[in-house]
């Protein structure tokens, strides 16, 4: 409105408000200027400042799984077949990272001792986490013992169904995780030695086998040891020469996507160019701040499997 319109509205609410005009006849018309009045005030005291609004939910966080285990010097071997990884949030809210429930992902972890391996990259929502689940299929233990006449004994020890037939297990977790930022890591350490009881080895053998694991956050540096993966291998699958990155499968199946750069290292091929699919490859891997995975120092190539 312009000055005058406001000036003219002001002598016509002040004229018909004095107490000698507003009588009983004229109270409906001063009630509906007054009511006009305060309109128009309350629309230009709204057009001059915006309204605040709640800031919009932080989006999800890369969340990678890393598999690794606390080994004793009794086994040599201990497989299990995962078919699934929930984690639980403070509000009971489920989130699905992991599931393979027909066949499960076969994994060995006793290669795994004090060392990484990822198993999968989820979006997983922001959120405080206070439980996890492990859910698995076939597992079995090879177990080493000294012959009395000379030697080392080695036995096979499995289950059809893990978990002595439930199918579960145990997820220690010391404290609630907090899931947050761009991309993170949870650490499933398995317990070797809370995992598994071997009371006779007479036939038939008197055993039991309850994997019990520990979950932890992993941040991701640039400069932490916690983030390097060593002895990584697999086979070429695919190759991005545009991104100088190659996707290859690992021997328990897990598919990964490998970037490089000028600091990688090559041994057996002369650079990236010359890497070719079905290429066996073993390597160094350092897992970057947003999750990727890049090939560092070195990439040795063979043209088997046996790497050594």
């Amino acid at each position: 409105m312009l000055e005058s319109d406001w000036i003219d509205l002001y002598r016509l609410i002040n004229s018909a408000t004095r107490p000698t005009h507003c009588r009983a006849r004229a109270f409906g018309l001063c009630v509906a200027l007054v009511s006009l009045y305060a309109f128009f005030l309350g629309g230009c005291g709204s057009a001059a400042s915006a309204p605040i609004l709640p800031p919009p939910p932080p989006g999800p966080t890369s969340v990678t799984v890393l598999l690794s285990s606390t080994a004793n010097d009794r086994l040599s071997l201990f497989t299990m077949a995962f078919t699934g990884i929930t984690l639980t949030s403070e509000n009971g809210n489920t989130v699905n990272i992991f599931s393979s429930p027909k066949t499960g992902r076969f994994l060995e972890f006793m290669h795994l001792n004090g060392t990484l391996q990822p198993l999968v990259t989820a979006s997983v929502p922001q959120d405080t986490y206070v439980s996890a689940t492990v859910t698995v299929m076939f597992c079995d233990f090879t177990n080493l013992s000294v012959n009395p006449t000379g030697g080392l004994l080695t036995a096979v020890y499995a289950q059809g169904l893990c978990g002595n037939g439930t199918g579960s297990t145990t997820v220690d977790l010391a404290s609630p995780i907090r899931v947050s930022g761009t991309a993170m890591g949870l650490r499933l350490d398995l317990q070797t030695s809370k995992s598994y009881t071997l009371t006779s080895v007479s036939s038939p053998a008197v055993y039991t086998i309850t994997p019990v694991f520990s979950l932890s956050p992993v941040s991701f540096s640039s400069q932490l040891e916690n983030g390097k993966l060593h002895g990584m291998d697999g086979r070429i699958v695919s190759i991005n020469a545009a991104a100088d990155s190659f996707s290859m499968s690992t021997p328990d199946g897990s598919a990964l996507t490998i970037n490089s750069n000028s600091g990688t290292m090559y041994q057996g091929v002369a650079n990236f160019s010359a890497l070719a699919v079905g290429m066996f490859v073993d390597m160094d891997l350092a897992i970057q701040l947003d999750g990727s995975l890049l090939a560092a120092r070195r990439l040795r190539v063979a043209s088997s499997a046996s790497m050594g």
